[in-house]
């Protein structure tokens, strides 16, 4: 299978709008995951669903409007409403069917004799070619993990060529990057299976959450890239695809913003290279507050490490912003930004000498 990055998403409309937007020649590299949240508010329709189904039903159609290409479903935070008489994967399956969309269904070990059932009822509804297992930090360093995963695999009745391996690290510390690489390294040369997976994908984690940035300008390192690159360039040397993942612009932490109680800040993320820079401003409280969003798109346009109009459709959105050709936008304006753009740093990172 071609290398591609991994970007886990939550299913909310900025990530979407991001992907909706990038260039064609980026969309064939990015095999987004998504992780459906639970019910909250929606900004389109301006209301927090009450039936599980309806909040479903609302990320597919926002899905199919941004996104016709293969993606990873993971439905871990909307675990609780599954029983014998719901299945979220069953219901997406039924939503998708006629679209010949593309979902792989993610699931963990953690979750254990519950998920083989769910996957068997799945079967049911859907021809399954493939599945995605995601292990954590944790699940890797128990001691009977390598007995545990041959049983998972047996119990799932799918052959491992259709099956994609994702080993999350999640927010961990990258800062002692030779001593914790050796170590994923070790762990993942112990996988008997690691070369008859249909993919291997490492996901890490830097950016703090948004309520630990002060406002001002702050340059953040993604010391998680320069760690992916140590551990990819070792089994690059022997001849092994290790595919890179991470969390975007945002914390892997899932956090529900009400608007009905809660207040924001205008922030714009910029993803500059080994760093991100972030913009961030005051509260925004009513229209006029909005208006910063155009002197914050102006010190990122001024940034020596700017990409250039160009560059993306975030770029050209933060210029004619920053030129005052279009409006301040809103929140939800500025995390499509700043996706879309990371989206497309990550590409010329990952994939430049592929390029035509």
């Amino acid at each position: 299978m071609s290398k591609f990055y991994l970007p886990i998403l939550k299913s909310k409309l900025g990530e979407l709008s991001a992907l909706r937007y990038l260039s064609n020649a980026v969309k064939e590299r990015v095999f987004p995951l998504f992780e459906i949240t639970p019910m909250e508010w929606d900004n389109e329709s301006q209301e927090k669903s009450q039936l599980i189904s309806d909040h479903i039903a609302k990320f597919i159609k926002k899905f199919k409007r941004c996104w016709s290409r293969p993606a990873f479903v993971d439905d871990s935070l909307i675990d609780s409403f599954n029983d014998d008489d719901f299945d979220s994967y069953v219901f997406i399956a039924s939503l998708l069917l006629a679209e010949n969309v593309n979902i792989i269904p993610v699931i963990r070990m953690a979750e254990g004799m519950n998920t083989i059932r769910r996957i068997a009822r799945l079967k049911e509804h859907i021809p399954l070619t493939s599945i995605c297992i995601r292990v954590s930090i944790e699940d890797s360093i128990a001691d009977d993990f390598d007995a545990s995963i041959k049983a998972f695999i047996f119990n799932l009745g799918i052959d491992l060529k259709d099956i994609h391996f994702v080993l999350d690290l999640g927010n961990a510390n990258f800062s002692n990057q030779n001593r914790f690489a050796s170590m994923v390294i070790r762990f993942l040369n112990s996988l008997e299976q690691l070369r008859s997976f249909k993919s291997v994908t490492l996901v890490g984690a830097d950016f703090p959450p948004t309520g630990n940035i002060k406002s001002g300008n702050t340059y953040i390192d993604r010391a998680f890239l320069s760690f992916y690159r140590t551990v990819s360039a070792h089994f690059a040397e022997k001849l092994f695809t290790i595919n890179y993942g991470d969390y975007g612009v945002v914390s892997p932490e899932y956090f529900e913003f009400d608007p009905t109680k809660m207040s924001r800040s205008a922030i714009i993320r910029y993803t500059i290279g080994s760093q991100w820079y972030v913009a961030k401003g005051t509260k925004l409280k009513d229209s006029s507050t909005y208006l910063q969003y155009h002197e914050l798109a102006d010190r990122i346009r001024l940034l020596p490490e700017y990409s250039g109009d160009s560059f993306s459709h975030a770029d050209r959105l933060i210029s004619q912003c920053a030129l005052r050709q279009k409006g301040p936008g809103n929140p939800t304006t500025w995390s499509t930004v700043g996706f879309n753009h990371h989206f497309t740093k990550v590409y010329s990172e990952l994939f430049a000498s592929l390029r035509d």
